[in-house]
């Protein structure tokens, strides 16, 4: 085996073209990786809230189921975390058989909204007419009910510009309970 040396010297590594190039492409792999991942933890967030929605809809038809057809009214959130008789009065802390309060809890406490700026946010405003309609926004963001019509909406605290169109196709649809 001879060694020889190169005639020139440039043959010895790489041109800043290619160097340029690879970086290149570097860069927008990771700009497509960066987009996809921020895409997927915006619909999480949105999955994680229409599921929220869902186990409140579904605390709510087991109240209605356990408490006569009747449904939560203005003391939602507490009717739903609380100990309660049949009528719906809610009593703290424990479950009382000899007094008939034996119903419920239904969920350990009311779920976050996981999108926006309204992340972590678990406030309840409630409806007691049937034309109500949620505030346009509030000071903090939440859980809207209307009693009437039984309906669950989110309220966003405001509405994030960037989910704008994944917000109303997935959270901002009417939820509507019972008959």
């Amino acid at each position: 085996m001879s060694w020889r040396r190169r005639a020139h010297p440039s043959d010895h590594g790489f041109s800043l073209i290619e160097l340029v190039i690879v970086v290149v492409i570097i860069g927008v792999i990771a700009s497509v990786a960066a987009y996809r991942m921020s895409h997927s933890v915006r619909t999480s967030g949105l999955t994680a809230t229409k599921n929220n929605i869902a186990r409140i809809k579904q605390a709510v038809e087991l109240y209605a189921a356990e408490h006569d057809g009747v449904y939560p009214d203005a003391n939602i959130a507490d009717q739903l975390t609380q100990y309660t008789d049949i009528t719906g009065t809610t009593i703290k802390p424990a479950k009382d058989s000899a007094n008939k309060v034996v119903y419920g809890p239904y969920l350990s406490e009311m779920p976050p909204i996981m999108v926006g700026a309204n992340k972590e946010d678990n406030q309840m405003y409630v409806a007691m007419n049937a034309g109500d309609a949620p505030p346009a926004s509030a000071a903090t963001g939440g859980w809207w009910y209307n009693a009437k019509t039984h309906q669950f909406r989110v309220i966003l605290r405001p509405p994030d510009a960037a989910d704008a169109d994944l917000m109303d196709a997935m959270i901002r649809e009417k939820m509507p309970v019972g008959p």
